[in-house]
């Protein structure tokens, strides 16, 4: 065509009248002036019985306004006020801190794997416990209720984050006892530097 309408000028058939499109707006305005969100004023006019657009026309329709300064700031992901601290960890000598993980083990089946569970002293490298099971809370606090009656009870405990690192039965168990928990470090999801550079799956194997 020599001189083609450009789409957004088209008149669809869907396509929002100008004056449904200024009420929206006014809505809008009034939301926002108010302190609240695109959303909170579709919701209020369709419990209001007014239904002019969908939801995300009516952003669409936000997004449009010129006036952008009465917006309000939405938060979108809570911040802790309190910063957490990294966690520091010195052992002179043995019994004094662990650190324990689980690996998975290959096992002569394909797509079949095993959990293998370590705990280690990070100053002697001793595997002072371990077991070989599927991943599950209550065993790991098993695993370390018989390795206390072993071996007696350090001053802290160190994991990454994994759930079974995290569970509530391990960390009431824990606390009980008067020891010491420690995770990654703040912003890393898999930090456990003790049993990552021992080799947990070899050790075990090994065993």
């Amino acid at each position: 065509m020599a001189d083609p309408v450009p789409h957004k000028d088209r008149a669809y058939r869907s396509r929002i009248a100008a004056a449904d499109r200024r009420l929206i707006t006014e809505r809008i305005n009034a939301a926002w002036a108010a302190g609240n969100s695109v959303d909170h004023a579709f919701a209020s006019a369709w419990d209001g019985g007014v239904m002019l657009a969908s939801r995300r026309s009516w952003w669409r329709v936000a997004a449009n306004i010129e006036d952008q300064s009465i917006r309000p700031d939405v938060p979108t992901r809570r911040r802790s006020q309190t910063p957490r601290e990294m966690p520091v960890l010195e052992a002179t000598g043995p019994g004094q801190v662990w650190s324990w993980d689980i690996t998975d083990l290959r096992s002569p089946w394909r797509g079949v794997a095993f959990k293998g569970y370590s705990i280690i002293d990070i100053y002697s490298r001793k595997i002072v416990g371990w077991r070989e099971e599927r991943e599950v809370d209550d065993l790991a606090v098993d695993m370390f209720e018989k390795v206390f009656a072993e071996h007696g009870r350090p001053r802290a405990v160190h994991a990454d984050s994994g759930p079974a690192m995290r569970s509530n039965v391990l960390k009431d168990l824990l606390a009980d006892l008067g020891i010491d928990r420690t995770h990654n470090r703040p912003r890393v999801s898999n930090d456990n530097p003790f049993s990552e550079s021992e080799g947990t799956a070899q050790a075990l194997l090994d065993t």
